[in-house]
């Protein structure tokens, strides 16, 4: 009888034993999923980061920044000594610049931003965004390369840690490219599915980017869509850029007062230029067609830009120093 009843306590026994062991397991996988990523996988990370940052730029009417082999091998490096110490200070006690070899890389000034706590890109940009000394840099046009790197340490305080090298570099470096969301290359202002040409389909891609609030276009066609060249897409480009294909306008880029004093020339025009003979022209469809679109280009002055998106907090820091008149070749700390 005892044997009949030890039988059940053992089984409740061994299942609790396995049940126990599978919790373990999932716990282990769930707390080790993040750390099972590849080199490829972190340089992919970085590279999306590059698109981001560089789309944000063009938002904002600034050129997209060069990304360099060399410095994203060096934000990597950073990534990971801010591991052990969240600042702009190496561990040795340099400053954090002393990491680019001055003698491969001839830059004349550096910046560097820095996140920790965030596997996201876009949540860790925000939180550059929202800081103000972190979005100069983002922002500054002096730069024109960059470097980013990212690394993960389940022990560590924060586990993601983030870096964004900037330099100012006037000559080109061997191995550079823009990272881009697709493999479009506009050849000019306005042409933006990168045919060399200005049609309606370019049109028709720039209304949907300003209409729906949607990602389609890369940095470097952001930037030919400010046919205004204000430091944004909005209906002004619109209208400037279907003024072009219906032959209104002659060329692009066109500012603001360019494209007010044409309209305003060629409703002079029309008006001063009509004749008498009523059965070939019709002023007053005429005026009323001007009148319609001169309105539109008043509304469109005050059309707002896209807005900004308010994320959490995040614990970020961000430095920038001039490169050394006289550098030196980079020591390890």
């Amino acid at each position: 009888m005892k044997a009949m009843v030890n039988i059940p306590r053992r089984l409740v026994s061994v299942i609790t034993t396995a049940a126990i062991a599978v919790c373990c397991i999932f716990v282990s996988f769930v707390s080790t999923a993040s750390a099972d990523k590849s080199d490829a996988d972190y340089k992919d990370m970085a590279f999306r980061m590059g698109v981001l940052v560089n789309e944000y730029r063009a938002k904002n009417g600034l050129k997209p920044l060069y990304m360099i082999p060399y410095l994203n091998d060096k934000a990597y490096e950073r990534a990971r000594e801010i591991m052990y110490n969240l600042s702009h200070t190496r561990p040795g006690g340099d400053k954090y610049s002393t990491i680019i070899d001055y003698n491969l890389i001839h830059c004349t000034k550096t910046g560097e931003n820095i996140a920790a706590g965030y596997e996201s890109p876009e949540v860790t940009l925000e939180q550059w965004i929202e800081s103000s000394i972190h979005n100069k840099l983002l922002l500054s046009p002096e730069f024109t390369h960059m470097g980013i790197g990212v690394s993960y340490e389940p022990n560590s305080e924060y586990g993601w840690y983030w870096d964004n090298l900037f330099i100012t570099m006037n000559e080109e470096f061997g191995g550079q490219y823009i990272p881009l969301r697709n493999d479009v290359i506009p050849a000019s202002e306005g042409d933006i599915s990168g045919d060399s040409s200005i049609n309606s389909f370019d049109y028709l891609m720039v209304c949907k980017y300003y209409l729906s609030k949607s990602d389609n276009l890369n940095a470097l066609q952001i930037v030919n869509a400010d046919v205004m060249q204000d430091g944004e897409i909005n209906v002004c480009d619109m209208l400037a850029m279907r003024s072009y294909i219906l032959g209104m306008v002659e060329s692009l880029p066109i500012t603001q007062e360019e494209y007010s004093a044409l309209l305003e020339a060629r409703r002079a025009n029309q008006v001063t230029a009509a004749p008498d003979e009523e059965e070939t022209t019709a002023p007053d469809e005429q005026e009323t067609a001007v009148a319609e679109e001169t309105e539109i280009t008043t509304e469109a002055e005050s059309e707002p830009g896209h807005g900004s998106v308010t994320p959490e907090e995040a614990l970020t820091e961000q430095g920038e120093v001039p490169a050394p008149e006289f550098p030196e070749t980079n020591t390890e700390a």
